[in-house]
């Protein structure tokens, strides 16, 4: 969220993909979640959702809802 949405996707996909190397060949799958997070929290961040604190509770709701839409398309 503080470095941008470029950086928390490439943070996001690494993550998964050392997690998937090292624990559970299942973590591959979700990376594309995790971009897909990094991306909107990046793009909202940066468009100001987290200057007060209801922008902020409703980022993360926004970032939950993305999650739970990509993850029920895997």
């Amino acid at each position: 969220m503080l470095s941008g949405l470029i950086v928390g996707a490439i943070c996001g996909a690494i993550n998964n993909i050392i997690y998937g190397l090292t624990i559970s060949p299942v973590s591959f799958i979700y990376g594309f979640t995790s971009v897909a997070i990094g991306l909107v929290v990046g793009m909202l961040a940066y468009s100001g959702w987290v200057k007060n604190i209801g922008r902020a509770v409703m980022l993360g709701i926004i970032a939950s809802i993305v999650s739970a839409i990509h993850n029920a398309q895997n």
